[in-house]
């Protein structure tokens, strides 16, 4: 999992930074945590308000300084999603793949 927290350096920047990356240790997750300060990246990755926070190629969080039990939520239901992806891959390449 890749998350990136996106602001320019700013106080509510930081704080959502250290909030994510007290989730993330807290819950022992297996993520790639970046903070980015560059805007134009910012405004490549689809973020229009800062402080933000971006999971796997999509902003889930921005304009606001996310409590850690909303953040939980979103990283619990980014990787539900994550899993149900995985198995139907598997359902698709066991089931449904062609005998050679």
């Amino acid at each position: 999992m890749k998350i990136k927290v996106v602001g320019p350096g700013c106080p509510r920047c930081k704080a959502t930074y250290k909030i994510v990356k007290k989730v993330i240790d807290k819950e022992g997750l297996d993520a790639e945590l970046e903070y980015v300060t560059d805007m134009n990246e910012a405004a490549n990755l689809g973020v229009i308000a800062t402080p933000a926070v971006w999971i796997d190629g999509e902003v889930v969080i921005q304009g606001k300084v996310p409590k850690e039990s909303e953040l939980l939520e979103i990283i619990k239901k980014e990787k539900k999603g994550e899993m149900i992806f995985y198995l139907l891959n598997k359902l698709k390449t066991r089931y449904f793949t062609p005998d050679k």
